[in-house]
């Protein structure tokens, strides 16, 4: 018994610590995916691609065939503090895609996991909803670990060509942890816009129940069909970003972005991703 609450009273200290670092700077986790994501101010709700498996599931409905993607993020509050995402994505019918996700924030002797099954479906007129089910894990080196599980759900849709509304909730319920802490509860509305087949253009405004809302914008510019130019906003925590990405052949990318913060500096990332067809 003595040795369970030693456990659980050391990562309630990682937990908090953690915690205060993500109040005063930005959100260690969760972690809203890729490279891609970065280059255009971490704008989720309105993908319809694999990028929509880390927030909005719903825009799995875009993907036509297998789709696969893993980035890496080195977070600018310090040089150890890294972020992993892999997802994995497939249609199994017209109307239906399931999908699996793991991400993971850690620092050395501690780390936090999150794991997520994903589904995804049409329900026709530009309409689509998803939804996934995850377990968060918490681990600290020689003192063992503990998980909680919770869901995330989303909705789309589409208004003619050029429109796409997002609507997503992570962690709608509360969720204990140690030391009276809760896993966050975040809401996030988007807006996406293409003018034309070149330029596409995003807003979006999230907030986390217990902290100020962050307004977003983002841009993708595309002067060829092998690449595409980036840039993103955040309002809380203030900075901007920039990315590019390239295509090879007909399935594989590469996206590299990095996030900047005037007190923080920077934050680097990089993708690869496989996708057997383009989103629809």
């Amino acid at each position: 018994m003595q040795k369970f609450k030693a456990q659980f009273y050391l990562l309630s200290i990682a937990f908090c610590a953690l915690l205060s670092i993500s109040a005063k700077a930005q959100s260690l986790y969760p972690s809203f995916g890729s490279a891609r994501l970065q280059g255009i101010g971490y704008i989720r709700t309105v993908q319809r691609d694999i990028n929509a498996a880390f927030g909005n599931q719903s825009g799995l409905t875009g993907l036509k065939g297998l789709s696969i993607i893993a980035s890496t993020e080195q977070r600018s509050i310090s040089e150890a503090i890294g972020v992993y995402n892999f997802g994995i994505a497939a249609p199994i019918s017209r109307f239906d895609v399931i999908g699996l996700q793991f991400q993971q924030v850690g620092i050395e002797g501690y780390s936090e996991q999150k794991y997520g099954l994903s589904y995804a479906r049409v329900l026709g007129s530009g309409l689509s909803i998803g939804a996934a089910f995850d377990y968060y894990r918490f681990s600290i080196n020689e003192y063992g670990s503990t998980g909680k599980f919770s869901a995330e759900a989303g909705i789309q849709y589409q208004l003619g060509k050029q429109v796409l509304f997002g609507f997503h909730i992570l962690n709608p319920f509360h969720i204990d942890l140690p030391d009276d802490n809760s896993l966050p509860t975040i809401l996030a509305i988007g807006l996406a816009y293409s003018p034309s087949d070149k330029v596409k253009v995003y807003a979006e405004a999230e907030k986390d129940i217990d902290f100020a809302m962050n307004l977003k914008a983002g841009i993708e510019y595309f002067p060829a069909n092998v690449i595409v130019l980036r840039l993103g906003f955040n309002s809380n925590p203030s900075g901007f970003c920039i990315g590019v990405g390239f295509r090879f052949g007909k399935a594989f990318s590469v996206d590299v972005a990095n996030a900047f913060h005037p007190q923080l500096g920077s934050s680097p990332s990089f993708s690869l991703g496989y996708s057997k067809e383009k989103a629809r």
